[in-house]
């Protein structure tokens, strides 16, 4: 039986017969958030939720490519492949299947930033999510978030007031991503859980094929594996970064609604992102102190880990421990 994100409208929860087409549109009548509520899972499923920012655009290519075994339509972009449950209800009904609807391939692979507390109502679906270095999700979120906004990063915002936002502001993103990380953490050893760091994917990227495609039940032998790290190498993404366009679909609605002059897009692969470390080298001293406090009240209390450094070593550690116990 099918679980569900929040409340179902199908009613699967609660043991009563799905109707999966009555909660679509369910969803489609009441907005973006009712379709996220009405989501309902398949136990084989694999569910990505990341942060923004935090590495769901490689990872979302490497399940594809796993579970195709390195093929992929020419021109599809991967929302297409691998649906965003987020998004708005319009573009979900012009990008993507039903969410009910079969896959090319198996398992169906799902996309969200939806944070612990709406994923784990997934039900015993799997659950793959990543952690960034906060302050290099801060600096990616500046270059990609304001022109959306029909904003320029560094002409109309500096890079310190967008920190400022990104750390006190209405919503206050920063501390949601403490929390959701706590959850998370908690939750790493749950065997429908696959708990990785962004540095590990992108820097050690063969042997996070090898563990995304054992959690995902799917074949990957040596040969694959290289195909697939190739074609996820950020020069391959770059180059076909058309296919990874959620920003270029949600730009021009956004600018409509608020009556933004277009403006250049950085794109979901940007030329000089996914470098780790670039966020301590490029933000401004104060913005990095305010993350370790903001840190250390909540997720170094929590877990005893005091930075996201060590939060990365003590995670390399028990993957290491693992590995010679099961060698």
């Amino acid at each position: 039986m099918p679980f569900c994100i929040g409340r179902c409208p199908a009613a699967c929860c609660s043991g009563k017969s799905q109707a999966p087409a009555a909660a679509e549109e369910e969803g489609s009548r009441n907005g973006n958030a009712a379709l996220l509520a009405a989501f309902c899972a398949q136990p084989d499923d694999v569910v990505v939720a990341t942060p923004p920012k935090s590495g769901s655009t490689i990872l979302l290519e490497i399940c594809h490519l796993v579970r195709t075994k390195g093929t992929r339509v020419a021109g599809r972009s991967q929302i297409t492949d691998t649906p965003w449950i987020d998004l708005p209800v319009r573009l979900y009904r012009e990008h993507c299947p039903p969410w009910r609807a079969p896959h090319d391939a198996e398992p169906r692979v799902f996309k969200t930033h939806g944070g612990w507390g709406k994923v784990r109502r997934c039900g015993p679906c799997r659950k793959i999510t990543c952690w960034r270095d906060p302050v290099d999700v801060m600096l990616s979120s500046f270059h990609f978030m304001l022109p959306l906004s029909g904003l320029t990063p560094g002409d109309d915002v500096s890079l310190s007031t967008f920190c400022r936002v990104f750390i006190h502001g209405h919503g206050r993103y920063l501390r949601s991503y403490c929390a959701d990380l706590i959850e998370w953490w908690e939750h790493r050893h749950d065997p429908d859980v696959l708990f990785l760091l962004f540095d590990e994917v992108v820097q050690h990227k063969p042997a996070a094929i090898q563990r995304v495609a054992a959690f995902m039940g799917c074949e990957a032998d040596v040969a694959l594996v290289a195909l697939v790290a190739k074609m996820t190498s950020h020069a391959a993404m770059r180059a076909d970064r058309g296919r990874f366009n959620d920003d270029a679909l949600l730009a021009p609605s956004l600018w409509r609604r608020r009556g933004d002059v277009p403006v250049p897009l950085a794109g979901k692969v940007r030329a000089d992102g996914g470098i780790s470390g670039q966020g301590a080298e490029q933000v401004p001293a104060w913005a990095v102190k305010e993350v370790q406090r903001v840190w250390t009240a909540t997720v170094a209390k929590a877990t005893g880990l005091t930075t996201f450094a060590a939060l990365s070593e003590f995670r390399s550690a028990e993957l290491r421990r693992a590995r010679s116990r099961s060698g």
